[in-house]
């Protein structure tokens, strides 16, 4: 009777070999308390596909069902995997379920190093573009880029808090003085800038070329210092200034203060 080959399991760690199974003998959980929609299993295919698997799924010996790795088994399945490497355990219903959620909430319950995930995000996108777009890598910074500029104006002062003493007002006035003589106040004040980039690196780069231009409240920009630092020539406003309400509130506050 020929002996059965035995498949390579290129795609599993090979200390794991010994745990490799078929796909079918385990079954997924269709109790799973953790859902995995298509962005979920996509970013688990991409990892697959690029490190293989380095870690064996929980399944139950007693009723085949999976309690850790519904994700990776679905995954693997899409790969057309043959075998997935598994750990065993007797488990009762209560402790399966225990288990599960102890599994999935304590992976919730941990934080980010903002700076070392700024730069694996860097380092995976720079070499790693499929893999980059699966894991959704440029939406992550996005959210902890955003997280990290609202931060850091938390506990600024705003222009409906401050007081007419205060030393920021005081700049503020003086800028504002200086800009009306020159006639670019439209030009300072009264304009947004929306920038649209074409990935996160990009947008990296750009705000370190910008980070040393004075800003106020968080919100207001210094025009001719953003405008020198990316390269732009700035030219008197000579039209007519269209002031929003709190830039006339600012207005009257500089009025003010030069009686």
């Amino acid at each position: 009777m020929p002996r059965t080959r035995k498949p390579p399991l290129s795609w599993i760690s090979p200390d794991l070999h010994p745990l490799a199974v078929p796909l079918g003998d385990v079954t997924q959980d269709e109790h799973n308390i953790m859902g995995h929609p298509e962005e979920s299993v996509g970013a688990i295919v991409a990892s697959l596909r690029r490190y293989g698997q380095r870690k064996p799924i929980v399944a139950n010996k007693l009723t085949r069902r999976i309690e850790a790795g519904n994700g990776t088994h679905e995954a693997a399945r899409r790969l057309g995997w043959s075998h997935i490497a598994v750990v065993w355990v007797e488990d009762d219903p209560g402790t399966a379920t225990g288990f599960q959620l102890a599994d999935n909430r304590s992976s919730q319950l941990a934080l980010w190093d903002e700076a070392r995930l700024a730069e694996a995000i860097a380092a995976v996108s720079a070499t790693e573009l499929d893999l980059s777009d699966a894991l959704l890598l440029e939406k992550l910074a996005a959210e902890h880029a955003t997280f990290a500029d609202t931060e850091s104006v938390v506990g600024e002062e705003t222009p409906d808090a401050i007081s007419e003493e205060s030393q920021k007002l005081q700049e503020f006035i003086a800028r504002r003085k200086a800009s009306m003589q020159r006639g670019n106040d439209k030009a300072e004040v009264n304009f947004w800038v929306c920038l649209v980039f074409q990935s996160w690196l990009q947008k990296q780069e750009f705000l370190a070329k910008i980070q040393e231009v004075p800003v106020l409240y968080g919100m207001y920009a210094d025009g001719e210092a953003f405008a020198a630092r990316v390269g732009l020539a700035v030219t008197p406003n000579l039209q007519r200034t269209l002031m929003s309400p709190l830039d006339k509130k600012l207005q009257a506050l500089v009025l003010l203060n030069q009686k």
